[in-house]
């Protein structure tokens, strides 16, 4: 088993992926492997849009998501997409044209979302 010390603690690489303390409390680590996508941006590779775009703050709090083994134990991947059209509306306003690309681009992610989300116990939820 992989182990680290993490704030003094010693905390162990599970055999589902996710660090644990000795106590079973799940901890999230940045690893830099689990991104298929090195940039933050609405989409992933050439299906995003410009990291300049004014989306992209929305979409981040929906890439951790994806990126966070913790997360997606302990959350499913529609509260995950739920996350992200909140944020898109909220950037949205009170635009009728921007609403409607946020629910559009919500759409999109909902139809797709699940070959990027790598909990097969709460991808489909």
């Amino acid at each position: 088993m992989t182990k680290k010390i993490l704030g003094g603690e010693i905390i162990t690489l599970g055999p589902d992926g996710l660090w644990r303390t000795n106590d079973g409390v799940v901890i999230a680590l940045p690893d830099g492997t689990t991104s298929s996508d090195d940039v933050v941006r609405c989409g992933v590779g050439v299906l995003s849009l410009p990291v300049e775009s004014e989306w992209t703050d929305g979409c981040k709090a929906h890439d951790n998501a994806f990126e966070n083994p913790a997360f997606q134990a302990l959350n499913t991947r529609s509260e995950a997409d739920k996350i992200l059209r909140r944020h898109l509306l909220i950037i949205a306003g009170k635009n009728p044209l921007k609403k409607a690309l946020a629910y559009a681009m919500y759409g999109v992610v909902r139809l797709a979302s699940w070959a990027w989300w790598e909990n097969d116990k709460t991808r489909w939820k």
